[in-house]
């Protein structure tokens, strides 16, 4: 059986890597993100609300949708255990990766 290794690790290729397992820009951070960085640095010092609620509801004017239809989470694998603590199911499979 292969061992598998999460993504991300492009340090082991003497090449450019394109790694879609990661949440990584090939392009490099954009300035605007650079900018807002920069922006708000006084608001580090703080854990990031856990329920999006200032960006699901920008999000739900934007996408003209109710914030409650919104989910936000912190990759793939914080959406799918937001899912499955939402819907409560007696058995689940998760296939690797995902």
């Amino acid at each position: 059986m292969n061992k598998f290794e999460h993504g991300g690790n492009i340090y082991n290729y003497s090449h450019p890597v394109l790694d879609f397992s990661a949440n990584v820009n090939p392009k490099g951070l954009p300035s605007g993100v650079k900018k807002a960085i920069i922006d708000n640095i006084d608001n580090f010092d703080c854990y990031p609300d856990p329920n999006c609620l200032e960006l699901r509801l920008a999000l739900s004017v934007y996408h003209s949708v109710l914030p409650e239809n919104i989910i936000c989470g912190n990759g793939a694998a914080d959406i799918i255990y937001k899912i499955v603590l939402e819907n409560k199911p007696k058995k689940i499979l998760v296939l690797a990766p995902t």
